[in-house]
């Protein structure tokens, strides 16, 4: 608790920093502690840690550290110093002007010493339109939180007492605007709050008035801003807030908390009429400008409902509806069932948020079923897919135990799957249910049953418990069943059998589909101890956290093996012709063991083999010149074998030297594709293996402009191949073997064979221009010591000499590597140290003294 509060108040931000926060401080230099690295690096991946306590700070709506540009270390300092966080604190009080330095000070009532800091300077460079009249450039949709003198009615001591010349405002949450009006009668009766009776007045402005003559108020003449108009209140002529009174039919009255109300004053009626000559009687101005009355009514509101401030509630106007705010339970009926009890953590309203009809009818239903003992459930849920994140998913259950049947339907979303919604129709059944009650439930899931039973178990660890899918819904509904003491049997029922109340269920769970969803509460996710997971801002993720992880960090990795260069050959730099490779199939041929084996150096020297041939950096003649421009400076580029193309990757397979060879190998390699889908053919209604590979794109022998072809001939599975074989196996492991069967054919028929007839006529062609491996080594070593910092190059790439008596540090080197292995391959000490040893020329020392005395001379 204490790392995430001090990570909040390292960004100076009011609430815990969200997704789209952290994606605007991923630019900055602000992360410094470990936790918000991690906080901006897990945001890279879309995955956002949320606190389960709301960390909030009241006081402003609008963070101020996002309206700095470049914003550094020191202006949050300055910030902090400050005590200023919010955007609210150092703007009007209509949200459109951006206040002086001395005007800052003293809506702050602190006088700070110095300049004027930076960030402000900052601020008034990029976010109002001049210096002189500082309008802010985009000001702030909502009205700002600030401190205002407010003035509020004293509660008088009779039962009903007449008001005079007594004006008010208050805001009102429903029409979401302030309310204007004339105090009548203030009504105090015992155990009630106290009421007033308002006549309604409707604001406007004098200058937007038909009646109003510019030409009488010259200075009036050029007020083109809500802020330079008179504000003017009219008696309303009748309205939907209208009450309706017996003693004065005719004007517009209403009643509201006296506790709600603002007083404010009105200017002289003579002194306004001499100023407006054409200004109604009726008319009222009051001292104060409209937006400062409205914002000053705001703000009240704001003070008397403090849980509006919440960072996490979406609606920050939201009132609990009158059913729940106004029903009332004796201590008996709230024992009957916690989800009742407003101040009980199971609260139904603090479970769930969304839907508020969906909440509010299993609501009913909860009292309905308050004094029940035995209650019986079919339940059902339904899965619509429409990608990951519109997809919706539909509960339902029926309850048959009475006379009359009791249905209830909701939806939720995120991290879609057909048992999630199963889990969630359980869990309201449970909800539903009153204390010490015998629940019978009936599913047609077999998945769900099973879950609840291992879930269910005493010896069952949390961290096993985390590991499963909806794992913040089981431990809900068992630690419910606990406090409720409930008895729950599940059965299994046919789906689809006909059963008259199942399948009820699964129509009412298919309609669900369509209404909107609700979501469980983060505090009741797991009931972690600090931090939720959590996927942007889509909702927490409860299931196996490090397997969904790892299918995030294979998507990113996969991402960057796209971006590379050395692929674009395979599908075009525009990614167009991505689809025709089956990655997943081609992971697993890469990683295929040549000789069963799950270390050697022969199936190492196999796997790298087809990297470098996925990656086109198979060392043809384009590829040795990228490496050793000084070694291959004068040659040609051409293909060495047919000296017609260009020497590259993309050619050494479909070389004209051996086109008929090549094209009579592939199609033996086609005949073993045949005679494995004959011999492993799962599918009956599959045709003949025969006709269905002949009529597939791996039988255009135009091998030239077969793209399957090529796919293929760089060590990747092309989805017309996996495609193929989809149409006569099920079985996944049946298939990886027959794709795995085709492709180690290929790989040897072809690959191999025409690789290394290209290798020996390089080998040959290097031999003609005296190239070998010794001055590759040699310019290798030559180029290592050149990029090292304060190096003299040497003139020439001869050895250099050694004095005698001096070691030769790459033995250091290799003995540390030799008595530092684990000898994971067969053969002996010396064997495997000599293999190591890249020159096989060089005499080795065992000498360990001297070595020895060598690493002590060396540090």
């Amino acid at each position: 608790m204490t790392q995430m509060l001090t990570t909040q108040y390292e960004f100076w931000l009011p609430h815990f920093p969200t997704h789209n926060d952290l994606t605007k401080l991923e630019s900055t230099k602000l992360a410094t502690t470990f936790l918000s690295k991690l906080l901006i690096y897990f945001n890279n991946f879309n995955i956002v840690f949320t606190p389960v306590y709301d960390t909030t700070v009241t006081g402003g709506r609008t963070p101020i550290l996002f309206h700095i540009p470049n914003v550094t270390k020191s202006d949050v300092s300055s910030l902090q110093n400050k005590r200023l966080i919010f955007l609210d604190q150092i703007i009007s009080n209509d949200s459109s002007f951006l206040l002086t330095f001395p005007e800052m000070k003293q809506m702050a009532q602190t006088n700070w010493k110095g300049t004027p800091p930076n960030w402000l300077k900052k601020m008034e460079n990029t976010e109002i339109w001049t210096t002189t009249n500082r309008r802010l450039i985009n000001p702030p949709k909502e009205l700002p939180i600030q401190n205002f003198l407010i003035q509020t009615p004293n509660i008088l001591p009779n039962q009903e007492n007449q008001l005079r010349n007594q004006w008010y405002i208050f805001w009102d949450p429903k029409s979401n605007t302030s309310i204007y009006g004339k105090g009548i009668t203030q009504i105090n009766h015992k155990n009630t709050p106290s009421m007033t009776q308002l006549q309604h007045y409707v604001q406007s402005y004098l200058e937007d008035d038909a009646v109003f003559d510019s030409r009488n108020s010259p200075s009036q003449h050029d007020a083109i801003t809500p802020r330079k108009k008179t504000t003017l209140l009219k008696p309303c002529k009748g309205c939907a807030l209208h009450t309706y009174n017996v003693d004065r039919p005719l004007i517009c009255t209403m009643y509201t908390v006296t506790t709600s109300l603002c007083k404010f004053k009105l200017y002289n009626q003579n002194i306004m009429k001499r100023r407006f000559p054409n200004a109604k009687k009726l008319w009222k101005f009051p001292t104060k400008h409209h937006i400062t009355l409205h914002n000053m009514a705001y703000n009240s509101f704001l003070k008397l409902n403090r849980s509006s401030f919440s960072h996490f509630n979406p609606n920050p106007n939201f009132i609990v509806n009158d059913l729940v705010r106004n029903q009332e339970f004796s201590l008996q009926e709230l024992a009957m069932n916690c989800n009742l009890d407003k101040n009980h953590f199971y609260f139904l309203y603090n479970v769930f948020k969304g839907n508020q009809y969906s909440l509010d009818t299993l609501y009913l239903l909860i009292i309905k079923f308050l004094f029940r003992d035995r209650l019986i459930f079919y339940t059902d849920g339904s899965l619509s897919m429409d990608g990951t994140n519109k997809s919706i998913m539909g509960a339902a259950w029926v309850e048959v135990s009475a006379s009359g049947i009791d249905t209830f339907q909701c939806s939720t979303a995120h991290l879609p799957s057909s048992t999630k919604a199963e889990v969630l129709a359980i869990l309201t059944a449970i909800i539903a249910s009153p204390t010490h009650c015998h629940v019978t439930i009936h599913t047609d899931s077999k998945n769900a049953i099973d879950n609840f039973t291992k879930t269910g178990r005493t010896n069952l660890s949390q961290r096993r418990i985390m590991k499963l899918n909806n794992f913040s819904l089981w431990i809900l509904i068992h630690r419910l069943i606990k406090t409720k003491s409930l008895r729950v049997d599940m059965f299994k029922v046919k789906a689809h059998s006909g059963h008259l109340h199942n399948d009820q269920a699964d129509r009412l769970a298919k309609d669900a589909c369509s209404i909107s969803p609700i979501f469980l509460a983060t505090s009741h996710y797991s009931q972690a101890p600090v931090m939720v997971p959590t996927l942007a801002s889509y909702g927490p993720i409860d299931k196996n956290i490090r397997k969904y992880f790892q299918h995030i960090t294979n998507l990113h990795m996969f991402m960057k093996l796209l971006r590379t260069k050395a692929l674009s050959h395979l599908f075009g730099p525009s990614l167009d012709q991505v689809d025709q490779i089956n990655w997943e199939l081609t992971k697993d041929w890469i990683a295929q063991s040549c000789d069963g084996s799950v270390c050697s150096v022969a199936n190492d020297r196999h796997t790298g083999f087809k990297i470098k041939n996925l990656g086109h950096i198979l060392p043809t003649v384009d590829i040795q010149r990228l490496y050793y421009p000084k070694l291959y400076l004068d040659t040609t580029t051409n293909c060495i074998l047919c000296n017609s193309t260009s020497a590259s990757n993309t050619h050494w397979g479909l070389c004209h030297q051996h086109q008929m060879d090549r094209l009579a190998d592939y199609k033996d390699c086609l005949s073993v594709l045949i005679s494995a889908l004959e011999h492993h053919k799962e599918i009956a209604t599959a045709p003949s293996a025969d006709i269905a590979v002949s009529s597939s794109p791996l039988s255009c022998f135009d091998l030239e402009h077969n793209s399957s072809f090529y796919i293929l001939l760089h060590n990747a599975v092309p989805t017309s191949l996996s495609d193929l074989i989809a149409r006569f196996i099920r079985s996944r492991k049946v298939k990886s073997q027959v794709t795995n069967t085709f492709l180690s054919a290929f790989m040897d028929t072809i690959i191999r064979k025409y690789w290394r007839k290209y290798a020996l006529a390089y080998k040959q062609w290097e031999k003609s221009l005296h190239i070998t491996k010794r001055d590759k080594q040699l310019y290798r070593k030559r180029r290592n010591r050149d990029n090292e910092p304060n190096h003299t190059p040497e003139s020439s790439l001869s050895r250099p000499s050694l004095l005698p008596g001096i070691r030769r540090r790459d033995d250091i080197r290799r003995l540390v590597y030799a008595v530092g292995s684990n000898y994971l391959h067969s053969g002996s000490l010396l064997e495997y140290f000599v293999s190591f040893t890249p020159d096989m020329r060089e005499p080795l020392s065992f000498d360990i003294n001297g070595w020895y005395r060598e690493m002590d001379r060396s540090g």
